[in-house]
Formats: structure tokens, C-alpha cells, sequence
């Protein structure tokens, strides 16, 4: 049996969502309270527990994308959480592997491109979500960390290296 954590990382909530043999088993979202560098390491120590109580054979996120000069402290702390989940991951032998937003969605057919916007693209990641997984979810963090893990599953499905 093969398990997937796939995670949409951010500082004031994490989505996540467990899928074993292509199944999706649970998801969630981790919304900690506190300065930054607090949620930062609150989100760290509840991955360290869905490790502990999963064992994920694969972690994958989406990658926290370079910000425009407007955005670079956003951008800042989300490689700070990231780089709070490899350490945790690290205590388990496993990588952090990433994919960009645009991959993700291109892999489970939402149009992303020139002209569309983030706050376009959020309401068709819920209903995406919703659709495929039968979720009542109103959370873009959720159904982004279910999308993320499903995007995985549809591009390695029939490769070799990931027995499924």
C-alpha cells in the first residue's frame, strides 16, 4: 500500500489530505494561532503527527512561487514554513517534493494562464475538489492539498516508480 501526503503550505492554514492507493482518506486543514514564527512551527509539529500516524511514502506541496518586490515578506515566510516541513520530513528520511500551482491545476484540468487571477482560480479549485471527491468543503486550502495530491496520483499512475 502506498501513501501520499500532499499539503498546501501556508502561515495561517494548511491544507492536507492523505490518499492510500489512490484513495483519499482524510483531509484537513491546520489553522494555528500565534505570531508567524509560532504558526510556522505549530503547522511543523502537526505534519510531524500526520507522519507519525500515516507514514507518507511521498510528501508533495506546491511550491511557494517567487513574489513580485510587493509580496517578497509573504514570499519569505512561506519558505520559512516550507523549510520547517523538510526539517520535520528530514527526521523521517523523506523530501519535500514540489510542483508549481500551474502544474497542478494544468494536471487536473483547471485553465490557469494570462488573465486569470487567484481570486478566479480558488472558487474552481473548491468545486473541483467537491466534484471528484464527493467534499462539501468551502475551503480553498483543503481542496487545494486535495487537488495537489490528486495531480500527483494522475501523472505517476502508470510510471514505474511509484507502485500503486
Amino acid at each position: 500500500m502506498q501513501t501520499l501526503l500532499s499539503l498546501d503550505i501556508s502561515t495561517k492554514s494548511t491544507g492536507y489530505a492523505i490518499f492510500q492507493d489512490q484513495t483519499l482518506i482524510k483531509s484537513g486543514v491546520i489553522v494555528p494561532t500565534g505570531e508567524v514564527i509560532t504558526r510556522i512551527e505549530k503547522t511543523a509539529q502537526e505534519v510531524d503527527k500526520l507522519m507519525q500516524q500515516y507514514h507518507p511514502d511521498i510528501i508533495y506541496a506546491e511550491e511557494p512561487e517567487p513574489a513580485t518586490q510587493k509580496l517578497i515578506d509573504v514570499y519569505r515566510k512561506l519558505t520559512f514554513a516550507h523549510g520547517a516541513i523538510a526539517i520535520v520530513l528530514n527526521h523521517y528520511q523523506k523530501e519535500l517534493e514540489l510542483c508549481t500551482s500551474s502544474h497542478w491545476r494544468k494536471i487536473v484540468g483547471i485553465k490557469t494562464g494570462a488573465g486569470v487571477t487567484r481570486a478566479q482560480l480558488k472558487p474552481l479549485d473548491i468545486a473541483k475538489a467537491n466534484e471528484l471527491f464527493d467534499l462539501k468543503t468551502k475551503n480553498d486550502d483543503l481542496a487545494d492539498a486535495v487537488l495537489i495530491g490528486w495531480s500527483y496520483i494522475l501523472e505517476h499512475k502508470n510510471k514505474e516508480e511509484f507502485d500503486w
